[in-house]
């Protein structure tokens, strides 16, 4: 059985990692997650700043993952920043690496750094496992520079 591949999309709020991962979930008919706990926008879509959405499921931990059912299609997850023992039920981080290991491949977007450039735990384990990165930025409202954090 082939290991599955890990492409990331990290940067800043505003950046373009949901579109992003939007794209990259309709040109491979990918099965969307959202973490339970996201519920700005909607409480079952993922979506960007601009209001496009595409219907996802909601998840907070490995059991809600594996009752899709689906592994023959990639898995898409949003907000990864935030998957931590708080929010997440288990280790996100091993989940991964045990769908990658079934072959499944994975997407997904979030934060890199919080707003005082700290790396998020979470993000900073999936980038080290990652087999693509896409880093984004967004541009900064009043100085028209690269917003980092």
């Amino acid at each position: 059985m082939r290991y599955g591949t890990l492409k990331l999309y990290v940067g800043s709020m505003y950046a373009g990692k949901t579109s992003s991962l939007m794209k990259e979930a309709l040109s491979k008919n990918a099965v969307i997650f959202k973490p339970k706990y996201d519920t700005r926008y909607s409480e079952n879509e993922i979506v960007t700043h601009d209001g496009e959405c595409l219907p996802a499921y909601i998840f907070s931990s490995m059991k809600d993952i594996a009752l899709v059912g689906e592994t023959a299609r990639p898995y898409c997850f949003d907000e990864i920043q935030f998957l931590d023992e708080d929010r997440y039920d288990g280790n996100f981080v091993d989940d991964i690496a045990s769908l990658l290991s079934y072959g499944v491949d994975i997407y997904a977007a979030g934060l890199d750094m919080d707003w005082q450039g700290k790396p998020f735990k979470i993000t900073a384990s999936l980038l080290a496992m990652a087999d693509h990165v896409t880093k984004l930025a967004a541009s900064c409202n009043v100085c028209n520079n690269d917003a980092r954090k």
